[in-house]
């Protein structure tokens, strides 16, 4: 499945267990529009990628276009004698489709021609 947005939240690559194994999770806007009446819908998912995936969000900014193929990991554990479960979303797949326009062009001031 794709999940496809801008990146609402970065953060750092981080390290987990024994083998020092590389997790980065993302934040992804997935807002929408209610189709009556205009009303923005907002919609959030976070991704994660681990291992040699994390270097796929090399040069991701906030407000960069991405699309990120995933795959759902669910798994029960036992935490001090009670059972638990948890859920990641995982990216097999990410892609910045497009940068986030620089807005030093908007706000460059223009000349304009008077006759």
């Amino acid at each position: 499945m794709d999940i496809i947005g801008k990146a609402h939240t970065i953060g750092a690559t981080e390290s987990k267990g024994a083998n020092n194994f590389q997790v980065k999770k993302i934040i992804i806007d997935r807002t929408w529009f209610h189709p009556e009446d205009g009303r923005p819908m907002p919609n959030f998912t976070e991704v994660t990628l681990m291992g040699d995936k994390t270097t796929l969000a090399d040069g991701l900014q906030v407000g960069d276009k991405v699309r990120a193929t995933i795959r759902l990991n669910g798994r029960f554990f036992d935490h001090e004698g009670e059972k638990k479960f948890a859920q990641d979303v995982v990216c097999s797949a990410f892609v910045i489709t497009e940068k986030k326009q620089n807005d030093t062009a908007a706000a460059a001031p223009t000349q304009e021609s008077k006759e």
